[in-house]
């Protein structure tokens, strides 16, 4: 069977940029002199002054997206700004002293108009005080925590573990949700010593004393319910100002159009402004790329189309990879256009769908007003994969529900913050759980290009929990295309298509491989016992023969056994039986 010629391609691009190293665009930090450098970073510390307190050392990747400010009147203050930030009128070189003005000042309601996904670290030598301060959405993971008495922060934990800047203690509870929802929802990490930042806030350390946290996106309740043509005003308002603030300063970007709206939204807001766009559409359905072709006719941009072999996972050279938490999690289409032109950044649709009309509002067909169960319990399920995502049938009930005790405390933190708004919810998933989970969208090629992510701002998530969730509906896009774009009126989305073609399964090439290579390990050596092998073994062997829902098991089992061995690799064992 003859190869995709364009898919040997990307497979190639994709081999080069993983050789380069996924850290490329990584930043660590700590407290301690004699701690080491992490392989693959050098040290990118400010100039400390002759005597105070220790200064915070900062390591970063190779091609790290940072800026350093240090403050010019020897206050021996020091701001590094890691990622693509953008201000409405503040240019990103003068971003971090601005950043540090704001916060030493006191405002730190100003923070809320910085755009962007992005980390800034405030070293304060003369106190002894190291502030972080994360985006509005908190979409950039930042792992922080006390190990070994000293402060330890960074962008992926595996070079923290690997440099024994912690412990190797795994957390169980980690592990628990991301088995279960293929990512840890707790907002820990696999490793116990340090977890993930708290987003829209500026977490404080002074010492090894816990982290103090001020929240500079406090979101106002309510049930305000504008008529259409006044919330569509209002939301294409704040996304404008959002997306000028993050693209000014920029000739150029790259875009996936695809059927959906947010693409071309984005699309259209770039040819308003002036931005040039590199766009792509990998046609994974031929209505896909029908749809993305109207789109960018109207609109006059010249469109690639990245054709598939129908595949799920051929069009990568490997389809996992290991998340900044620790655990190994699928790759998604973006990154196939993202590497195309490595070094441009690329504007992503995150959290658009959601914060404009709304998919996600009701967890099993209910409000939160409409159903008489513990929200929490509502939540959990809503976010644990489903059958056709993963085999829960082949691991022993009993660990299932252990898992799920586990992670209910950290669902029910979460709908306890956000009771007080409009949709309990929809606050939850949009503000907490896509972060991480459709946040990895971007973050897995965060080595070859910055992210634009313009529907992250605090506007938009403002009204996502002050509005009568009446407000958002399907036909939302729809009537703010018709307005404010009229050419694209008229246009489809994608999932409307009558007739439409449904793409015929065709067995990934991997498919096989992981089957094989768990079978192997499971029966050499007794790998992964949380499966029950009288089952799995059986289905694993059905894989080979390319059934489609035999597919699930292989990918399923790969996925653990993957973090398995990387664990035993780094002389550390994994004990499911602690789940």
């Amino acid at each position: 069977m003859r190869a995709n010629p364009h898919t040997q391609m990307v497979q190639e691009i994709e081999r080069e940029a993983r050789h380069k190293g996924a850290l490329r665009n990584q930043i660590l930090a700590c407290h301690g002199a004699n701690l080491p450098v992490p392989a693959g970073f050098r040290e990118v510390t400010a100039p400390a002054a002759p005597s105070g307190p220790q200064a915070l050392r900062v390591f970063a990747g190779s091609d790290t997206s940072l800026s350093v400010f240090s403050d010019p009147r020897g206050a021996d203050l020091h701001c590094y700004l890691w990622g693509l930030a953008g201000h409405a009128s503040v240019s990103r070189s003068n971003l971090p002293a601005w950043i540090a003005e704001q916060v030493t000042a006191g405002r730190v309601t100003a923070l809320r108009e910085v755009v962007g996904s992005y980390v800034a670290l405030l070293d304060d030598r003369r106190t002894g005080v190291v502030r972080i301060i994360s985006d509005v959405g908190g979409t950039r993971p930042f792992f922080v925590g006390i190990a070994n008495q000293r402060l330890v922060l960074g962008g992926d934990v595996w070079p923290m573990a690997e440099a024994k800047w912690i412990s190797p203690l795994l957390n169980y509870d980690a592990i628990a949700a991301w088995l279960r929802a293929g990512y840890d929802f707790t907002e820990g990490s696999l490793f116990s010593d340090v977890r993930l930042i708290e987003p829209g806030a500026i977490t404080t350390f002074k010492g090894t004393a816990a982290g103090e946290v001020v929240y500079y996106t406090r979101y106002a309740g309510g049930v305000l319910k504008p008529t259409q043509d006044e919330f569509i005003d209002q939301a294409h308002d704040a996304m404008t100002r959002a997306f000028v603030a993050s693209t000014r300063e920029l000739r150029e970007a790259q875009l996936a159009l695809s059927g959906g709206f947010d693409s071309r939204y984005l699309a259209a807001l770039s040819v308003d402004h002036g931005l040039r766009l590199r766009t792509s559409c990998l046609a994974d359905l031929p209505s896909e790329s029908k749809i993305a072709a109207d789109v960018a006719e109207k609109l006059g941009l010249p469109l690639h189309i990245i054709p598939t072999d129908g595949s799920r996972w051929n069009a990568y050279d490997e389809p996992f990879h290991f998340a900044p938490s620790g655990f190994p999690i699928s790759k998604q289409q973006t990154h196939l256009v993202a590497i195309r032109h490595p070094g441009l950044p690329c504007l992503n649709g995150f959290v658009g769908d959601a914060l404009l009309r709304g998919p996600l509002d009701r967890l099993e067909d209910k409000l939160p007003s409409e159903t008489t169960e513990e929200h929490a319990k509502v939540l959990q399920r809503a976010q644990n994969y489903k059958h056709t995502f993963a085999r829960f049938d082949l691991i022993k009930p009993e660990v299932l529900r252990r898992c799920d005790e586990r992670t209910l405390p950290a669902c029910r933190r979460q709908v306890e913050r956000y009771a007080h708004t409009a949709n309990v919810f929809a606050a939850v998933m949009y503000l907490r759980r896509h972060r991480i989970y459709f946040g990895n969208n971007f973050v897995e090629h965060l080595g070859i290009c910055e992210p634009l992510i313009p529907f992250a701002n605090f506007e938009l998530y403002q009204m996502k929990c002050q509005l009568d969730p009446a407000c958002y509906k399907w036909e939302t896009y729809e009537a703010l295309l018709a307005r404010k774009y009229p050419k694209l009126a008229g246009i489809p989305h994608n999932s409307k298509i009558t007739n439409a073609p449904k793409r015929a399964f065709r067995r990934s090439r991997v498919t096989p491989r992981w089957a094989v290579t768990v079978l192997s390990a499971m029966l050499a050596r007794g790998a992964l016992p949380i499966f029950d092998a009288r089952k799995t073994v059986p289905r694993l062997l059905y894989s080979l023969h390319g059934d489609a829902k035999a597919e699930i098991v292989a990918m399923f089992a790969y996925r653990l056994y993957l973090l398995e061995t990387k664990l035993r690799a780094a002389g550390i064992e994994m004990n499911w039986a602690n789940l």
